[in-house]
């Protein structure tokens, strides 16, 4: 049952009112009743929300700004499945049955002759919310193709000025950027002029390219969101609840909307007279559009796995596999050698995609290499398809246990959904079979090998609506690929509650799933690399409270910027091989700085960034990582455990924000206990092609030393005076693995 009304009275208006809103009620006391139903406000954190609801047509304003940040409308279309061609019905509002007040309103609206229902939202502390919406149809209940937020019919005259024939909607939101981290690849971006994406369709669930986005990469993905503003502010729009269809950010040109994919004319109509939609849109705002997808991740219950483990550091295999190397015990020894603590397996372990059984063939002697991998003390990570199985016979599985296409065929996915690509069948989580396949895999790897960590991959690459859909609708959309998450998941932890369970999403909903939110491999950055780890990091930083594998690219030449980064945001993993790229030696000073990250990172996992001269993204820019610290709450008080600090932009770096640290070339600082770096007992300085470093310190340290790869001693090369630390370092010096200030 709907939840009860509230009291829409003048008194209960003026009591729960904010006083933004209160002075817009009393600029508004002139204007008729019925003119103030229609209209709704709500203003926080320095900036304004109007909503013109009879005209369905809202804004966000900066305050002291008459540029409007976004312009588009909030009120639902829905596309409805005939035997000729889809209906459109644009829901239009019934005024005498609805009621507003400062706070919240409930909207009773009518779509043409086909349904009625009702529409309730409020204002919260990071926006607006719409908590609910509920349609009652007419007659049968239709089937539904789409459902859309910020789309409105077109004029005749616009209908004369688009590119195709017979469109009569279009997209209304409008601002100036678009923002969707890592929507595109090679080079990765993150932010857009509202005309550079053309005519696109961004998934911003599950579905990846199948429902027609650059394949780009799984980070950070599903975020169920996307952010729009200018050089004023951002908002951020998306999905209160996992939604029941495919969401995307549908883009036209220049502007954009939010559209649930359903096809149920293809796959069926839901049974009742009633329809519910639960939570189906939030807006959030902020200055930047890191900061608003902040506010937007926040507004989320953030109910903590079973245990939110410490992770150990990795080294996965796929920077040898990529290169046909299959050597497992070389692999254990390098691991070994740079101080990583998992041997992650990556694809092409298994004896066909989806088995979860290894590759006897290709790794004959598996099953003591597995032993030879834990007599050293390592611990064993394995990549796992959260859908796919190459070979359902093998695996005890039928048509009934796999998605079907409308002729009753099983579909197939790859990861670029290029039908000329080698492709998976996919598992249906609403088949019993299915369900059983996927718990007795996972129980087996787990009893058999007692791993770590698993990383689960390319729950992003299965069929959308359009190709094929589960048996159960309530996992049509993007609760198909949570649901599998889900099974691996449970299962692996009825086994061993500590491991590990590595997926890409920054996302509440799937960080309840995965205590690992793991940076793709780069891949996608092409020959930008070291730029796209900076990227991606920034967007890391969303992920507080959640383990952070911050891997590396395949580019060995690039990976002192990946270190630099990951020194502030997470636990270090890599994909790198053990050779360069033309089979000769990797140099020792590239393996020793992956040696020192994996001996030095901080193992908490609450923390917040500390910008410096980095940037978050904003209007024509994506976010860049400089320098960049890492603050965490220690007794009631924030403390900068870690530091990054490059030499590109210095001078940017407001004067004061590091009490006047000085230095030459690229370092990271690292807290080896719960100190500020400026109180730290135990400070480790990485000269990452650094010099020179002077920093401020309340006493002379009483030692500090050269830690190296096998030995530490004495470092000379430091004085201390008037409260600042001096310390310098000679190019050349290759085993230095940081040089450690002890207080």
């Amino acid at each position: 049952m709907p939840p009860r009304s509230p009291d829409f009275s003048r008194r209960n208006f003026l009591a729960a009112a904010p006083r933004s809103v209160l002075l817009a009620a009393a600029l508004n006391e002139t204007l008729s009743a019925r003119e103030i139903a229609r209209q709704w406000s709500t203003s926080s954190g320095g900036y304004r929300f109007t909503w013109d609801i009879a005209a369905d047509k809202a804004a966000v304003h900066a305050e002291r700004s008459s540029t409007p940040v976004w312009t588009g409308g909030l009120l639902p279309a829905i596309v409805l499945g005939s035997p000729s061609s889809p209906v459109y019905s644009k829901a239009a509002v019934d005024f005498n049955n609805s009621a507003i007040d400062s706070s919240a309103g409930r909207l009773s609206l009518m779509l043409g002759k086909f349904a009625k229902g009702e529409l309730r939202f409020e204002a919260t502390e990071y926006g607006v919310a719409f908590s609910q919406l509920t349609i009652e149809w007419a007659g049968e209940a239709r089937p539904v193709v789409s459902v859309y937020f910020g789309i409105s019919l077109l004029t005749p005259e616009e209908q004369a000025a688009t590119p195709i024939l017979d469109t009569s909607f279009w997209p209304n939101w409008d601002a100036a950027c678009f923002s969707v981290p890592g929507a595109k690849g090679a080079p990765l971006q993150s932010v857009f002029r509202r005309w550079d994406l053309g005519n696109a369709n961004l998934p911003l669930g599950s579905f990846g390219p199948s429902l027609g986005t650059p394949y780009a990469a799984a980070y950070p993905r599903p975020l169920y969101a996307a952010a729009m503003g200018n050089q004023d502010g951002w908002v951020c729009l998306g999905s209160g609840a996992i939604p029941d269809g495919a969401l995307s950010l549908r883009i036209q040109s220049s502007s954009a909307c939010l559209n649930v994919l359903y096809r149920e004319d293809l796959w069926g109509t839901r049974k009742g007279k009633h329809r519910v939609w639960p939570s189906p849109l939030r807006i959030s705002w902020a200055r930047d559009p890191w900061q608003a997808y902040q506010k937007m991740f926040a507004s989320f219950e953030t109910r903590p796995v079973t245990r939110n483990v410490q992770l150990k550091t990795q080294w996965n295999s796929w920077g040898d596999f990529r290169k046909n190397n299959y050597d497992l015990r070389a692999l254990a020894d390098w691991t070994a050698d740079v101080g990583a603590e998992i041997v992650g397996l990556d694809d092409r372990w298994e004896s066909f995609t989806g088995s979860g059984e290894p590759d006897r063939k290709r790794f004959p002697a598996f099953d003591d290499d597995m032993a030879y991998i834990k007599a050293k003390g390592l611990s064993l990570g394995f990549w796992q398809p959260v859908g796919w199985v190459d070979d359902p016979k093998r695996a005890g599985l039928s048509h009934n246990d796999l998605i079907l296409g409308k002729d009753g065929t099983p579909r197939r996915a790859a990861w670029d959904t290029n039908p000329r690509s080698r492709s998976h069948f996919c598992l249906d989580p609403s088949a019993p079979g299915a369900i059983r396949f996927l718990r007795g895999r996972t129980t087996r790897l787990m009893e058999k090998y007692q791993p770590a960590l698993l990383k689960l991959d390319f729950g992003y690459g299965l069929p959308s609506p359009n190709a094929g859909v589960p048996r159960d609708p309530a996992l049509r959309g993007e609760r198909y690929s949570l649901r599998l998450l889900e099974v691996i998941a449970e299962s692996a932890r009825s086994i061993d509650p500590d491991v590990a369970i590595e997926y890409y999403s920054l996302h509440p909903f799937v960080r309840r799933i995965a205590n690992v939110i793991a940076l793709d491999d780069l891949g996608d950055a092409g020959a930008q690399e070291a730029a796209g780890h900076r990227q991606w990091s920034i967007w890391a930083a969303l992920g507080s409270g959640t383990s952070i594998m911050a891997s590396s690219g395949y580019d060995w030449n690039a990976d002192s910027e990946s270190v630099l980064d990951s020194a502030v945001i997470g636990v270090p993993g890599a994909v790198l091989s053990r050779t360069m790229d033309d089979g000769s030696p990797v140099p020792r000073a590239f393996i020793y700085r992956r040696k020192a990250l994996n001996c030095w990172y901080r193992r908490s996992i609450e923390w917040s960034p500390l910008w410096l001269n980095s940037s978050p993204g904003g209007y024509l820019q994506d976010p860049i990582m400089r320098c960049f610290g890492r603050l965490e709450r220690v007794q009631g008080e924030s403390r900068l455990t870690a530091l990054t600090l490059r030499e590109q932009d210095k001078h940017l770096v407001p004067g004061d924000a590091l009490r006047g640290t000085a230095w030459h070339g690229n370092w990271a600082l690292i807290a080896q206990d719960d100190e500020d770096i400026f109180r730290s007992r135990r400070l480790a300085c990485m000269p990452v092609d650094g010099t020179f470093l002077e920093l401020p310190r309340r006493a002379r340290p009483q030692r500090v030393i050269a830690v190296k790869s096998t030995s530490e001693e004495p470092w000379s090369a430091w004085n201390w005076a008037d409260g600042r630390l001096r310390i310098s370092v000679e190019h050349g010096d290759a085993e230095l693995l940081g040089i450690v200030v002890l207080e």
